[in-house]
């Protein structure tokens, strides 16, 4: 292992873990709803998706695309 953790958990929300989808090796199920923190990414990381996009952490829920 390379040390990097698996599991984030979040002061303010201790009912919310953040998962390093990295770490799996079979399909998630759930797909993304958004990019956080997109504003220190690295500067040639360019984002392709129409996924909305968040500077820091988003201040309210980010609702799911409705299903077509």
């Amino acid at each position: 292992m390379c040390g990097s953790n698996l599991l984030t958990r979040f002061d303010e929300k201790p009912r919310v873990l953040g998962l390093a989808l990295g770490a799996l090796d079979d399909d998630p199920v759930n797909l993304p709803l958004c990019h956080v923190f997109v504003g220190s990414k690295a500067p040639w990381h360019e984002i392709t998706d129409a996924l909305p996009q968040f500077e820091n952490n988003p201040t309210g829920p980010v609702a799911p695309e409705s299903a077509a």
